[in-house]
C-alpha cells in the first residue's frame, strides 16, 4: 500500500509481504515514510523559492528532532536513513511513522507559510 496524500509531500509505504530477513545481513522493514525523486525535487524547489534550503539530510534532522520531542517512547523504533537526495524513515510499526508523517506534513505546510521557522532550531 502506498499513501501519497495523508502526509504530503511525504509518502507512506506499507509492504504487504512479510519483511525479508537475512537479505545481505539486513532486513527490510514493513513500513516507510519517504520523500524522494520527483516528490523531493518539488519539495526542495518549493522551499527554495521560499528561501529555505532543505534536502533529504535536512528533513532527516528535522524528523529526528520532532520524533525525540513528540514520540520519545517510540523514537528508538524508527530508523532514520536519509541522504541528500532521499528522505527515509522506516520501522516495523505503522503508528510512530504515521504520527511522524502527520507532523512532517504539517511542518512542510507551516514552512511554506513562514519559511524562517526552519532557521529557528527552537521551533522544530
Amino acid at each position: 500500500m502506498i499513501d501519497r496524500t495523508s502526509f504530503a509531500p511525504f509518502v507512506f509505504v506499507e509492504h504487504d509481504d512479510p519483511p525479508v530477513r537475512d537479505c545481505g545481513g539486513r532486513s527490510r522493514p514493513r513500513y516507510g515514510l519517504l520523500l524522494h525523486g520527483v516528490d523531493m525535487e518539488r519539495a526542495v524547489a518549493t522551499l527554495a523559492r521560499a528561501g529555505v534550503p532543505c534536502d533529504g539530510d535536512g528533513w532527516n534532522d528535522l524528523a529526528e528532532r520532532l520524533a525525540r520531542r513528540e514520540l520519545p517512547d517510540e523514537v528508538d523504533l524508527l530508523t532514520f536513513d536519509s541522504d541528500a537526495e532521499t528522505f527515509a524513515v522506516t520501522g516495523d510499526r505503522s503508528e510512530p511513522l504515521r504520527a511522524l508523517g502527520k507532523q512532517l506534513g504539517a511542518a512542510y505546510r507551516d514552512l511554506l507559510r513562514t519559511p524562517t521557522r526552519l532557521r529557528s532550531r527552537d521551533r522544530y
